[in-house]
């Protein structure tokens, strides 16, 4: 069943994308889907049942994704993974650091392999000593430096609690892109520019893409593992495992329609009007497939031939 929360993702497994489902607020893995593609994605999410009931949709930016989102899920707001746009801007300083090593004798290019968890990591997280390595690092390629400051400045954007305050925080961040410097953050500034409101929607519903990642992860292991596995199998193990399905699952008492339901329970009404028993039953909600469930699972050899 899909809820208020849903993630989209993809992997790539047995030579193709394969598009991931998961109901974020369960931590569930709800469907895995043979193709990405617009019009199978179209099909499948116009036939969904419980569609009415998303009202946000985390996701990369896939924009097929978004396309489908807009047309089958028309209530529904999407918000860009913050880790992903994150990403961009440790990508963007990757980028830099690869082409200025090329430029370095054998040894110090070797080095600044080596320490490049130095400038990807956030500055306030270093101990002295990397502190001291980092900025001597940055002391010696300026524009290094000035990358690795905005970077960080990216980074601090999502340090805001509201929305407003996060763009006014990115505004002032971009006025700080020189021209010099801009090439090296275009795809960045590209995927702000055309996923504006979706990624700056996190600031109003703080949800990540973090489970659809991890089944991700699942789905890779599974497929390594399986040495041969089809798609249709790998996804019937992952869906449809017993203890992650159980787990996903939660119970319910509702109102009995019918006075003979098995499993029926008595539970009163209380009032000042009216005090009489009412019928009740209990009914199983399936979510999927826990996640956490499966790591677990998949951690200690479970699907192992």
């Amino acid at each position: 069943m899909l809820d208020t929360y849903v993630g989209a993702g993809e992997v790539e497994i047995i030579g193709d994308y394969r598009a991931m489902i998961t109901n974020i607020e369960h931590q569930t893995l709800f469907d895995m889907l043979e193709s990405r593609r617009k019009p199978d994605l179209l099909v499948y999410f116009n036939l969904l049942r419980d569609r009415d009931r998303v009202e946000w949709v985390a996701m990369d930016m896939y924009h097929v994704y978004r396309q489908v989102v807009r047309a089958t899920l028309p209530e529904a707001r999407i918000v860009v993974d913050r880790f992903h746009i994150q990403r961009m801007a440790n990508d963007a300083l990757e980028k830099l650091r690869k082409r200025l090593r090329k430029t370095l004798p054998e040894r110090q290019r070797l080095k600044l392999k080596d320490e490049r968890f130095l400038l990807l990591k956030r500055q306030h997280n270093l101990k002295p000593q990397s502190m001291a390595t980092l900025l001597e690092w940055l002391r010696r390629f300026p524009e290094l430096s000035e990358a690795h400051a905005l970077k960080e400045g990216f980074m601090a954007i999502w340090d805001h609690e509201d929305r407003s305050a996060a763009e006014a925080a990115f505004t002032r961040w971009l006025g700080n892109v020189t021209p010099d410097i801009k090439p090296v953050f275009k795809d960045l500034l590209s995927a702000m520019t055309n996923w504006y409101d979706e990624i700056f929607a996190y600031f109003e519903q703080p949800i990540t893409n973090a489970y659809t990642e991890a089944v991700n992860g699942l789905a890779k292991g599974m497929n390594r593992m399986g040495r041969g596995y089809s798609f249709d199998v790998i996804r019937a193990r992952m869906l449809y495992d017993p203890k992650a399905r159980k787990a996903g699952s939660v119970q319910v008492l509702e109102p009995a329609p019918d006075p003979d339901d098995a499993g029926m329970v008595m539970k009163y009404m209380t009032s000042r009007e009216l005090s009489r028993p009412v019928r009740m039953r209990r009914r199983t909600i399936e979510y999927g497939a826990h996640i956490p469930t499966l790591v677990e699972l998949l951690n200690t050899g479970h699907f192992e031939d």
